[in-house]
């Protein structure tokens, strides 16, 4: 017994003594063994003997059955021990005794006592924020409540004097769109004084405010109803924007390519059942790039407003029209009979960008290049047929523009310089053919350079810098991309530790990852090595993934970004709004940054939807304490409107364009 660290005792049922007792028992209640075996329990204990025994003959008749109490001994010093305990009743030949195990339970109550004063100190701050706060006494007086309230519930100072909640009630019923909803709940909150409660209020002029009411307890008895009103009116706009742009895209309001994948995935399964076809038309408008950059942004995106008119207006209301971004459309035609059926389609569709638009004062001609594929000729599964798509359509604008093509399998000698390219990024990442570029990003409110992003060019031995866009592909479809990519995170991690070392220690570095990495694995490991090569702080290193890496992975690749997130990096989601934008990922990853993608950036000074779009991005982030940068800032103009906005940093060609290590800081 003497080496527990609870008090033991054995009681003896007859004599109402302990029998034995361990030094545990001896030691906190400052007692000698002798002491306590000759005195009665009732001085250690505020229960009377008559009490005790009770209780004893009690479990001595169910002794299967445990027993326990909470109370408190009574020390030597006269100090009180809060003990809980544990009783158990054994026969000793003709005796009964009692043993008695003791726990003490003193720091739990101080720290019981310590969560409770931190309870009411939290409680206090929340009463004490923006919120409305009400508090309504049980004669439905009005005992307390603040200025905000009578903002938001814009109640006259002569009813709130009056103190009368019946009558502030009355007076804010019109403002509500559910006004018997509105006062249904309050009487049952008031008939069931105990609950708490939590809702939305919907206002006829558009408002929507959150209400949370609680009972108001003086010890342990509800005295009154604490009401508190918070105007959430500005946030769920901005969630009903970002939910809008998961599925449609923001300047047509055309189905984004989200909602286009999931129509042609029921469209194939509906030709399977029906034994037809089905198809996907990739459509570009010739020569829009000269539109945009001659007339300007606000000129191209009429443009392509009324584009999408004339697409809508040659298919029919089953078929599907999707923009992809930029100049490009997806259509899907379903309950295709034969191949032949897509061609009068498409000659309408060619057609009907023979007659000029008129913008701003001018005619504007552009012509259309489509390229088709078939299901399930052409391809099994939406990401084949369009890419077979894309290459007809691609075959069409070398062919002249102006035209459609049907994919075929001669289009497939493009492979050759697929090959190409690939054995030659093959001897690239041989021979250390691989260089990074750096491109600053500046935070808004100092002016001051915060990080870089790095950047991967190769350094073609016969065609010097080659960009990104004419190799990556290549590297991820032949998993190239995989060393390369170790080597771009060895590299900046490298490049970060050498700024720390020349007095530049809170410049971070930003590499973005590619979807193969995650699926062939070995992504952590790299980014351990990388940190464990450069010494650098794991915050200085900045990854950054697509929306759709995290959306469309598998439960793995989760896994893998929240075993990242462990390791001390910043994660970033890239073009955050070109895509899914949904909130549930950026609440379960703990993603530190949100890169706006510039396609709503570059009009945010003269396109208000634009402006607003960024607004809600950097309000939504902002209240999930994220930061915000901006992508393809190329004006001074738009650092100003980004300020305007909140947003926190930006990169672009006005704070200087990619270049290598050695000329980062002069170009910024």
């Amino acid at each position: 017994m003497d080496s527990s660290a609870d008090m033991i005792g054995l009681v003896d049922r007859a004599s109402m003594r302990f029998v034995d007792v361990n030094s545990t028992m001896c030691r906190l209640l400052g007692y000698s063994r002798e002491e306590l075996l000759t005195m009665p329990l009732d001085q250690l204990l505020p229960q009377s003997i008559s009490e005790l025994e009770a209780a004893y003959d009690k479990q001595i008749a169910n002794p299967t059955v445990p027993g326990g109490l909470n109370s408190h001994y009574l020390c030597k010093d006269g100090s009180r021990l809060p003990f809980e305990s544990k009783r158990q009743v054994m026969r000793v030949g003709e005796r009964w005794v009692i043993s008695v195990v003791s726990r003490d339970i003193r720091e739990r109550i101080k720290a019981e006592e310590e969560l409770r004063s931190t309870v009411s100190l939290l409680t206090a701050t929340l009463e004490s924020t923006a919120d409305g706060i009400l508090v309504v006494a049980a004669d439905k007086r009005i005992s307390r409540f603040n200025q905000r309230f009578v903002d938001m519930w814009r109640i006259p100072q002569n009813v709130i004097e009056a103190r009368d909640d019946t009558l502030a009630i009355s007076f804010v019923l019109d403002q509500v769109t559910d006004p018997q909803g509105f006062i249904a709940k309050i009487e049952e909150l008031y008939s069931r004084p105990l609950d708490e409660s939590f809702d939305t209020i919907e206002f006829k002029d558009g408002r929507t405010f959150e209400r949370y009411s609680r009972p108001q307890l003086v010890a342990g008895v509800p005295s009154g109803r604490v009401w508190s009103f918070r105007d959430v009116t500005e946030r769920r706009r901005a969630e009903e924007r970002i939910h809008i742009l998961a599925f449609q895209d923001a300047l047509t309001e055309l189905p984004n390519r989200v909602l286009f994948r999931d129509r042609m995935e029921q469209a194939m399964a509906h030709a399977d059942r029906a034994g037809n076809k089905a198809a996907v038309l990739f459509l570009d408008l010739d020569n829009f790039k000269s539109i945009n950059d001659s007339l300007g942004h606000v000129a191209g995106d009429a443009l392509l407003k009324m584009a999408a008119e004339r697409i809508r207006s040659s298919i029919r209301e089953t078929d599907t029209l999707s923009r992809q971004g930029g100049d490009e459309f997806l259509i899907m035609l379903t309950e295709v009979p034969m191949a032949d059926a897509v061609t009068p389609v498409v000659e309408k569709l060619v057609s009907q960008f023979q007659s000029p638009f008129e913008i701003e004062g001018r005619e504007l001609t552009t012509t259309v290049s489509i390229g088709i594929a078939l299901y399930p000729d052409d391809g099994e599964d939406f990401d084949t047929l369009l890419k077979k798509a894309d290459t007809a359509m691609y075959r069409a604008k070398d062919e002249g523009r102006n035209a459609y093509r049907f994919f075929d399998a001669h289009m497939n000698v493009e492979a050759v310089e697929y090959l190409n390219l690939r054995n030659g990024l093959q001897s690239a990442v041989r021979r250390g053919e691989f260089v990074l570029f750096f491109q600053p990003q500046i935070d808004l409110s100092r002016g001051k350079m915060v990080g870089a992003e790095a950047l991967l060019r190769w350094n073609h031995p016969q065609e010097g810098i080659v960009l990104p866009e004419r190799f990556i592909t290549i590297a991820e479809e032949s998993g190239l991309i995989v060393p390369i990519g170790e080597w771009v995170l060895l590299e900046a991690c490298r490049q970060a530790a050498r700024w720390r070392r020349s007095g530049h220690a809170n410049l971070s570095v930003g590499v973005n990852l590619s979807a193969v990495q995650f699926r062939r694995g070995g992504l952590e490991k790299a980014v351990r090595a990388a940190l464990d090569d450069s010494g650098i702080d794991p915050a200085m290193l900045e990854l950054e993934i697509t929306e759709s890496m995290l959306i469309e992975g598998t439960q793995d690749n989760l896994e893998t970004v929240k075993r990242l997130k462990h390791l001390g990096v910043k994660l970033s989601i890239d073009d955050f709004g070109s895509g899914y934008s949904s909130l549930s990922y950026l609440r379960r990853f703990e993603v530190d940054k949100l890169k706006i993608d510039q396609s709503f950036i570059r009009d945010i000074g003269s396109d208000p939807d634009d402006a607003a779009i960024v607004r809600s991005i950097v309000q939504m982030a902002h209240s999930l304490e994220l930061r915000t940068v901006a992508e393809g800032v190329d004006a001074a103009s738009l650092v100003h409107r980004l300020r305007e906005c909140g947003c926190d940093e930006a990169q672009g060609y006005y704070f200087g364009e990619p270049v290598p290590a050695a000329r980062l800081f002069a170009a910024c």
